[in-house]
């Protein structure tokens, strides 16, 4: 097979192990995947499950889960991996656009559905009232006040609870 081929059956396995990772036995026998041990502690309600998940949740914080492999990277895209700093250090010369209140973002912040890449892209391409109209979409209920010197995205007053009023 042609190199383009060797690469594809590659990224396919790859996705195929992220794919079933949960469903996964250890290699040896007795041992479990954490995603399996997840299971297990909701099918079963096993404490000792509970905190074995949890205790790898905290040890594998912050760990990659998927990297180049050596050379790779270089091999299939000519180009060397930049460090964050180079990243941002690259984008520092923005304009700010917009300000977030505190309550919307920490709820953004806490979805799991790839809100908070959206918001930020429809921010970087598009207009702010974009951006509102892709927060309701997603169900949060905003409003843009442009009484300041930026637009200000926030939740709607009557949306927020009585904590949010508060610090606002």
């Amino acid at each position: 097979p042609d190199e383009t081929s060797a690469v594809g059956e590659y990224v396919s396995k790859v996705g195929y192990e992220l794919a079933v990772a949960d469903s996964k036995l250890g290699r040896t026998e007795g041992q479990r995947h954490p995603f399996a041990i997840a299971r297990d502690a909701c099918d079963t309600g096993d404490t000792a499950d509970v905190e074995l998940y949890r205790e790898w949740i905290k040890t594998s914080k912050g760990r990659r889960a998927i990297t180049w492999s050596q050379g790779l990277r270089d091999r299939l895209l000519g180009t060397v991996e930049r460090t964050d700093e180079e990243l941002a250090a690259e984008v520092a010369d923005g304009q700010d656009v917009a300000e977030i209140e505190g309550s919307l973002w920490s709820q953004i912040m806490a979805r799991r559905d790839g809100a908070k890449a959206q918001l930020l892209m429809a921010l970087e391409v598009a207009t702010v009232g974009v951006a509102a109209d892709l927060l309701e979409g997603l169900g949060l209920d905003v409003e843009v006040d442009r009484s300041g010197e930026l637009p200000r995205l926030h939740l709607r007053p009557d949306k927020q609870t009585h904590h949010e009023r508060k610090q606002t």
